[in-house]
């Protein structure tokens, strides 16, 4: 397994944060249904802890969510560790796009 860690400030508060991550949570599910399975996913307060399948591999890892903070440690195959930075600049644009 690969690990991603990844760190976004923002202007947000934890609610709205929340608010936000589900609602692109379940947007991602419908875009990639066909390629994404199994996802598991349970807030525990402010600390989101997932698990889920990408093209028959497992990715698992939590976010954390603060007053103008989101922190993403996950854990991604060693298959797909040549697309972590293109894992991890796709969520910074998003980031900044929807938690300005």
């Amino acid at each position: 397994m690969s690990k991603i860690y990844l760190r976004h400030e923002t202007s947000l508060l934890s609610a709205k944060i929340k608010e936000k991550a589900d609602n692109l949570i379940e947007e991602a599910l419908g875009k990639y249904k066909d390629q994404v399975s199994g996802l598991r996913k349970e807030w525990k307060g402010n600390t989101l802890v997932f698990l889920f399948k990408v093209k028959g591999f497992f990715v698992s890892g939590e976010v954390i969510i603060e007053d103008n903070l989101i922190i993403v440690e996950a854990k991604i195959p060693l298959v797909a560790a040549p697309f972590k930075r293109k894992i991890e600049a796709k969520f910074y644009e998003k980031a900044r796009e929807l938690f300005p």
